[in-house]
C-alpha cells in the first residue's frame, strides 16, 4: 500500500510531509504553525479513503524542569540540562528558540577587575568556560511565550 495523500483538519494549524518507511509503514512529520494552540487531526489517505489518523494537541508548556537543580561541570563541558516541558502534566516538545537563557554573574572578578564568566549558551546547550575556576552561577531557562514559566539550576565550574 502506498499512501498517496495526507490531510490536515485545519491548514492554519500547520502542514505535514510524508515519507514511506522501510517496513511499509508511513512516517508523517507535522510542522506546527507559529503561535497556534489547539487540536488538529492529521489523516493518511489512500484511494480517497482515510486509512489512519492522529490527533495532535498544540499547547505552550505551563511548567519546565531540569534533570538536576545543581550541576558541577568541567572546563569546556557541555550540557542541555535535561529540560523537559509539560502542559497539564503531559510532556510537550520544545524547539530551538522556544527558550530564553540567562547566565548569572559569578560575583568573582579576575586580576584586572573584570567579571569571571562561568560559561555561555550555544543555542540550548550550556558550554562551561575553559578558564572559569571555582565559580558558581545560576542558569535560568524562560519560555519566550510566557515569562512566568521558568526553571533554574546552580552551576559550578572548575571545582
Amino acid at each position: 500500500m502506498c499512501i498517496r495523500d495526507r490531510q490536515v483538519s485545519d491548514d492554519s494549524m500547520g502542514s505535514v510531509t510524508a515519507a514511506r518507511s522501510v517496513d511499509g509503514g508511513m512516517t508523517v512529520t507535522f510542522d506546527a504553525a507559529a503561535e497556534k494552540t489547539g487540536t488538529v487531526t492529521v489523516s493518511a489517505v489512500y484511494d480517497g479513503k482515510v486509512v489512519g489518523d492522529a490527533d495532535i494537541v498544540l499547547q505552550w508548556p505551563d511548567k519546565l524542569t531540569m534533570t538536576n537543580s545543581v550541576y558541577s561541570l568541567d572546563f569546556g563541558e557541555r550540557t542541555n540540562f535535561g529540560i523537559t516541558a509539560y502542559w497539564n502534566t503531559r510532556v510537550v516538545g520544545l524547539k530551538t528558540g522556544d527558550l530564553e537563557w540567562t547566565v548569572g554573574d559569578t560575583g568573582v572578578t579576575d586580576d584586572d577587575g573584570l567579571p569571571v564568566v562561568i560559561g555561555a549558551m550555544d543555542g540550548d546547550v550550556f558550554v562551561a568556560d575553559d578558564e572559569a575556576t571555582n565559580v558558581t552561577a545560576t542558569v535560568t531557562a524562560t519560555l519566550k511565550h510566557d515569562a512566568s514559566v521558568t526553571v533554574s539550576a546552580e552551576v559550578s565550574v572548575g571545582q
